[in-house]
């Protein structure tokens, strides 16, 4: 049976891992950002705002004529 320090032991050793993964990949994609969240934590954790990207407008999608060449009517 497994006691519970061993469970308490597991558990914490699990944490750490994924804690200095964490910090691994923040200090391989750009170390810089270790001084950034150390002065100012608020600024770092607000997304970046970009702007929206421009919409063209495009002329309407034509499907052509039906299969069956059946075109809309009114009914009689």
């Amino acid at each position: 049976m497994i006691s519970a320090n061993a469970v308490e032991f597991v558990a914490l050793a699990l944490a750490l891992t994924g804690l200095v993964a964490v910090v691994w990949e923040i200090a391989v994609k750009d170390a810089r950002l270790f001084r950034e969240i150390a002065t100012d934590v608020r600024r770092m954790a607000e997304p970046t705002v970009r702007p929206a990207a421009k919409v063209t407008a495009q002329a309407p999608l034509s499907l052509g004529e039906p299969a069956n060449n059946n075109g809309l009517r009114k009914a009689a």
